[in-house]
């Protein structure tokens, strides 16, 4: 349903430690940031391992699932 929001992992992850050596042995965790967030794309990006970051006055929330994916 929202895969098109979540290519990420596949176009920019894959590449991301060939192009920046330095950070070949560390985790790399992905995040959906808006001021809004729609229900369902929270659930999907909950449900894919992402983080949630929304903006809530001054303050930035975050939200993560059960299991965060590390790439």
């Amino acid at each position: 349903m929202l895969d098109y929001c979540f290519p990420f992992k596949y176009r920019k992850v894959r590449n991301f430690k060939k192009l920046f050596p330095i950070y070949k042995n560390y985790k790399l965790y992905a995040a959906l940031a808006s001021f809004h967030v729609n229900d369902d794309a929270r659930a999907e990006a909950l449900k894919r391992g992402y983080f949630v970051l929304q903006r809530r006055g001054k303050l930035i929330h975050a939200e993560s699932g059960d299991t965060p994916t590390a790439f």
